[in-house]
Formats: structure tokens, C-alpha cells, sequence
């Protein structure tokens, strides 16, 4: 979004770097409010999309639907093999997968980094994305950034963001609405939802709905 690089890195980390002397308005003013929390106007999905769009510009080949089946290293170099049966070959692999499947991809000769990755601990989180007609949340919590629930109450939900408080601009123009995201499951996911993979939408939705009728 930005024209360099720097730029975009001190928009999110205010001490990174010094701040360029061209650097726009508006990260000056981030930088100067601290500002911690941030979006776009036609959505956050518009960042991906211009980075996409940037890079083919650019000449480089972007692979979507594509899931990685392997990799294997050479040399300097490494093979990466799509579900497609294609291998690319690289310079370097950055990752961005979770530690237990990234050690699945690597070869058998790789099995000490194998065992790290995996003996790294992950949980599952349902995020549920609601939006109401008008406002339940009560009055005095309207402006709230939302809650969290103390691990020690027995509930489904972890927390919930109060989106509309954040940044009401992405509400509704034609009718009064507010939107919250609910975050649920966690350590005990499996425990109140069963597998993740095979669990339904409508199973964690309701979920969330009756939990927020409770809490609000």
C-alpha cells in the first residue's frame, strides 16, 4: 500500500527504524498516537489483494490453490511439490503453515527438526463473524474494544471483539447494525466441539449465539 518497504514496517513497529523524511501524513500521525489497532476502508482482505495485484505487476508468479505436498533441499536449493504432481524449484522457503503440518512436508532426513516442530503445542479457535439489527450490547459497554471470559468460568466462548466499537465505519449505511467476532474452543475445543476438522459451522455458530445471549 505504502511506496517502500520502511514505511510499511514502521506503520507497525514504531521503534523499528528511524522515520523516513518522506514518510506520508498518516504514518506520522500513527507513529505520533500510537496507534495499535488498524484497517482499510474496503476491508482488510484489500491488503492481500493489492500485494497480489503488486507483485504480478512485478513479474512474480503467484501460486493460489495450490496445497504443498513436499519439500526436499539440494544444495542451495529446495523442491517444493504442489498436489498438482509440479515441483518449483526455489532458493528459499519461508513458511507460514502451522508447526505440525510444515513437519509433515519435510523429509525423513530432516526428523530432528521433524520432532521440534511437532512438539510445538497449538490449539484449534472457532471465530465466529455475527452481525445483529441495531445494538444488543448493553449501553454502558457500547464503546467497549469488547471482553474476555476467565478461564476458570465454564464457557464455550474465549472472548469477543465489539467490531462496530472499533470501527463503526464498516457498519451497515442503510440500517442501524453491530458486528462482534467471537472467538471460541481454544485448549478445550476438542473437549466441548470434537475435531476440528470435522465439526460443523452451524455447531460453533449456535454456540456462539448462546453464549452471547447469556453473557449480554
Amino acid at each position: 500500500i505504502y511506496p517502500s518497504f520502511q514505511q510499511s514496517v514502521f506503520i507497525f513497529h514504531p521503534t523499528a527504524a528511524p522515520l523516513p523524511e518522506d514518510a506520508p501524513g498518516l504514518v506520522r500521525r500513527a507513529v505520533k498516537e500510537r496507534w495499535q489497532i488498524y484497517t482499510l476502508r474496503p476491508g482488510l482482505q484489500s491488503l492481500s489483494e493489492t500485494l497480489h495485484r503488486t507483485l504480478a505487476e512485478r513479474g512474480v508468479e503467484v501460486f493460489t490453490r495450490e496445497p504443498v505436498e513436499r519439500l526436499s533441499f539440494s544444495g542451495s536449493s529446495a523442491e517444493v511439490e504442489t498436489a498438482g504432481g509440479e515441483v518449483q524449484v526455489v532458493d528459499h522457503v519461508i513458511s507460514a503453515l502451522p508447526s505440525h503440518v510444515l513437519a509433515r512436508l519435510l523429509p525423513q532426513d530432516h526428523s530432528p527438526m521433524c520432532e521440534q516442530l511437532m512438539s510445538i503445542p497449538s490449539v484449534s479457535v472457532g471465530v465466529v463473524c455475527l452481525e445483529f439489527t441495531g445494538n444488543p450490547i448493553p449501553a454502558e459497554y457500547r464503546e467497549s474494544f469488547g471482553y474476555l471470559v476467565p478461564s476458570h468460568q465454564e464457557a464455550r466462548v474465549l472472548g469477543v471483539v465489539f467490531d462496530s466499537a472499533t470501527f463503526p465505519q464498516h457498519d451497515r449505511q442503510d440500517t442501524p447494525s453491530t458486528r462482534m467476532t467471537v472467538m471460541l474452543g481454544g485448549e478445550w475445543f476438542e473437549q466441548l466441539f470434537g475435531d476440528p476438522d470435522t465439526v460443523s459451522d452451524d455447531v460453533i455458530t449456535q454456540a456462539a449465539l448462546e453464549d452471547l445471549e447469556e453473557h449480554l
